[in-house]
């Protein structure tokens, strides 16, 4: 013992000096956890001091039922829209339309012939002949934007050339 306190006696100015800085040391880390304390406590009656009075379990339990249904809700969209995707390619997306005057004997465009095709290029195509005696329809299926039958001009430019078509407005949509 007596040999540390004539060591402590020796060096008192260094121990001293080391107890301040840790002392210091000490109030700064307080302070700083001090802080966070109070951020984290306006944080906390920020979020929760709208809801007082109210039954906060009963209302986080609530939120995560609301969270897992949401979350439930989300798959099925997932599972929906991949079914859409899967289904998307054999969907009609092209549309073309001519009209024409195959006979001498009539006035204006009463014929036509219209393609309906999928992204694809399958479908078919249909041309309605008009005349003043008859009227005759003829559909020809087409795959891959060709068909096994023998395609008219007005035919080929249907499939050729699709028609610009307005997307109509979605339902419940205030326009």
């Amino acid at each position: 013992m007596r040999l540390f306190l004539t060591y402590f006696d020796h060096h008192v100015f260094g121990f001293w000096l080391s107890l301040v800085i840790v002392v210091l040391l000490l109030l700064v880390w307080l302070t700083a956890a001090e802080r966070r304390r109070r951020r984290l406590a306006d944080r906390f009656n920020e979020t929760l001091g709208r809801v007082e009075g109210q039954n906060v379990p009963a209302m986080l339990t609530e939120y995560l039922n609301t969270v897992s249904r949401i979350a439930e809700q989300s798959g099925q969209m997932e599972e929906r829209v991949n079914q859409l995707s899967a289904a998307l390619p054999s969907v009609v997306s092209h549309v073309g339309l001519v009209r024409f005057s195959p006979f001498h004997d009539t006035g204006g465009d009463h014929s036509f012939s219209m393609a309906i095709l999928d992204s694809r290029g399958d479908g078919v195509v249909v041309t309605a002949l008009h005349s003043r005696q008859e009227h005759k329809l003829f559909a020809k299926p087409v795959t891959n934007r060709t068909s096994r039958y023998a395609l008219t001009n007005e035919e080929r430019e249907a499939i050729d050339k699709p028609v610009a078509v307005e997307a109509a407005p979605a339902a419940g949509s205030g326009g």
